[in-house]
């Protein structure tokens, strides 16, 4: 039997909850979102001749349709709502309308459609709804977890090592870049942890007490900073004036011996399945099995936010197999914490990841990307999820 693989950042399938005219917060308060497939959905779209790769990311225009990255093709594919192929646009290169290992999409101003290209090019093209190209934008820096704010404005992260004899250290700066002027401003500046260590298939731990950074956009257009250790999230205006911050409602996990051992033979039996790791690579890991941990879990690991404005935050667990199900802890869009509510996977495999957004809470649907476990069928497909 062939099996279908799941990688981090590598998706097989994308899905969608239908929200049959509820509001998505009375969706959340119900506590679990079952999920079922409807087989009717793209059913006569050639999946296996658009994707092959599994470096797909996505995200949904304002009329519903949505957008696929072909990143190994350089190029980006537009369907229908009803997930029905209608055309592919760009190519590999370096002039107008050339994109080079292009990133999951983004939505600007419900008017651009951004999207990111290899980052040691410094660059980001811009397109309309219509795939014809508007122009290209220069960063002054590799720009990485681009996220679109307002008012034309993107903003990106930096990295740079700072040298110290203790935990090794990132000076992270985040930027604000505005798509019409090129005008490029450094916002802040935040201390992030530079090692981390996978214990298999997205399962991240970071080194010290700081934890990832994570950002998103709210529904005004102002931005979500957060670090993953730390119970807080502060919001800022795309300008970087502070406006707000609130505390999360997320117990702080202690790192027992139990889930250390989880955790390194979930590292040691991964190591095969994933694609891109070397020989040496997986020999160093097969050597140093035992992930560094803190005394604590982080207390989440991605943030997003929902097309009514909730802020949803992804919680870590001490569950570390795949079919752990997704638990969110959600907040209104000024902090307020509202409830608890889990997804079960079911038969599906999938991820959440901020930078890939594969998944995405709108009022039109709940998107994700996702593979069936177990399948003799490995093709890349849009697959639509239904509620229960």
């Amino acid at each position: 039997m062939r099996r279908c693989i799941f990688i981090v950042f590598f998706i097989i399938g994308l899905i969608s909850v239908e929200i049959l005219h509820a509001k998505l917060i009375d969706l959340y308060k119900k506590g679990v979102l079952p999920l079922t497939l409807d087989s009717s959905f793209g059913k006569t779209t050639q999946w296996e001749e658009l994707f092959y790769d599994e470096k797909q990311g996505f995200n949904i225009a304002p009329d519903g349709s949505f957008f696929v990255n072909n990143a190994h093709r350089h190029s980006i594919s537009k369907f229908s709502p009803e997930g029905k192929y209608l055309f592919t646009f760009s190519q590999k290169g370096e002039g107008a309308g050339d994109v080079y290992f292009p990133g999951p999409p983004l939505i600007l101003d419900n008017r651009y459609l951004v999207v990111p290209e290899y980052q040691e090019r410094m660059r980001i093209s811009i397109f309309d709804f219509s795939g014809k190209f508007v122009k290209i934008v220069r960063t002054k820096h590799p720009p990485f977890n681009i996220l679109p704010l307002r008012n034309n404005i993107l903003v990106y992260t930096h990295n740079q090592p700072i040298p110290t004899p203790g935990p090794k250290l990132n000076k992270t700066e985040i930027y604000a870049l505005d798509v019409i002027s090129g005008k490029e401003t450094l916002l802040m500046t935040v201390e992030t942890p530079r090692d981390y260590v996978s214990a298999g298939k997205g399962f991240i731990i970071s080194m010290d007490n700081l934890g990832a950074l994570y950002m998103a956009r709210t529904i005004h257009g102002n931005l979500l900073v957060g670090l993953s250790h730390r119970p807080v999230i502060n919001m800022f205006s795309p300008e970087g004036k502070f406006i707000r911050s609130f505390n999360i409602n997320i117990n702080h996990l202690k790192v027992t011996d139990e889930f250390r051992e989880k955790a390194r033979a979930r590292r040691l039996a991964s190591l095969d399945e994933i694609r891109n790791l070397t020989p040496e690579m997986k020999r160093k890991f097969r050597n140093n099995p035992d992930p560094p941990m803190g005394e604590y879990l982080p207390y989440y690991k991605s943030m997003t936010v929902d097309e009514e404005g909730n802020i949803l935050l992804l919680k870590w667990t001490d569950c570390v197999d795949d079919q752990c199900p997704l638990i969110f802890s959600v907040y209104t869009s000024i902090g307020a914490y509202v409830c608890d509510f889990k997804i079960e996977k079911g038969i599906y495999d999938f991820s959440f990841d901020t930078n890939n957004k594969n998944i995405l809470f709108t009022e039109k649907g709940i998107f994700g990307l996702f593979r069936i476990r177990d399948s003799e069928d490995i093709t890349l497909k849009i697959t639509k999820i239904l509620i229960k």
